[in-house]
């Protein structure tokens, strides 16, 4: 079973709106290539939420692990595009997910997760970086953890990078998100170096490395770390 914890929202362009947050996409294709997925996740008591809801039943999710706030409202993102297509987002604050509760231990105990998919956009604020990471730390399941970084400034919390690249077995970043952690925690500055760097410094056993249109880079580690890596966690 993989467990995905995180965001979903309403990206809201000029002409149209849509779904997404990068944790519900995932959780999306991989039910989609039937793979067993729970997905906990927090949307407002709103036409927002509601649509959401909706749509999660229709495609198969657990609607117990969809958790509803009466007080704070379903994310939403401004997305506009410049000439040359790039996005740029207004992700809205205090929304329903940032208060998404992660009392779902017992679940885990239970040694249903085979793996954990969380990010860092979840974790913007103090207390829900503190609950994130608490609930990364338990020791009782064996769980693989993925974490895909998420850094949109100003929703960049510094203590959430941290933290999640050290629980990280595998990790998704981008190349600008490569070079602020390059810079935030003093790697080396020739680019051949600085993916054996990460994966050294935080223990990570692979990294996907996107580069826009130019598609990705998958980075394994050696393969006596993996085993040894995956096997500890079981």
């Amino acid at each position: 079973m993989i467990f995905v914890i995180g965001e979903i929202l309403i990206d809201i362009f000029q002409d149209y709106e849509r779904i997404g947050g990068a944790p519900f996409n995932f959780a999306f294709h991989l039910k989609k290539l039937g793979f067993p997925v729970r997905f906990f996740t927090r949307v407002g008591n709103d036409k927002h939420g509601k649509r959401i809801i909706d749509m999660l039943e229709k495609n198969g999710f657990n609607q117990a692990d969809v958790q509803v706030d009466s007080r704070h409202p379903t994310g939403t993102v401004r997305v506009d595009l410049d000439q040359q297509g790039i996005p740029n987002f207004d992700i809205c604050v205090n929304v329903a997910y940032d208060h998404l509760d992660l009392n779902i231990a017992d679940r885990l105990d239970a040694g249903v997760a085979d793996m954990i998919y969380f990010g860092t956009l979840l974790q913007r604020t103090n207390s829900a970086c503190r609950q994130v990471q608490r609930f990364l730390s338990r020791k009782t399941n064996g769980a693989t953890h993925f974490c895909d970084i998420n850094m949109r400034p100003p929703h960049v919390n510094a203590d959430a990078v941290a933290g999640s690249l050290h629980h990280a077995d595998l990790l998704k970043v981008n190349e600008a998100e490569l070079a602020d952690i390059q810079r935030a925690f003093d790697g080396p500055a020739a680019e051949n170096d600085v993916m054996s760097w990460l994966m050294e410094t935080f223990t990570i056993g692979a990294v996907a490395l996107t580069r826009g249109s130019r598609g990705s880079d998958h980075h394994p580690h050696r393969a006596e770390f993996l085993h040894y890596r995956y096997r500890r966690r079981r």
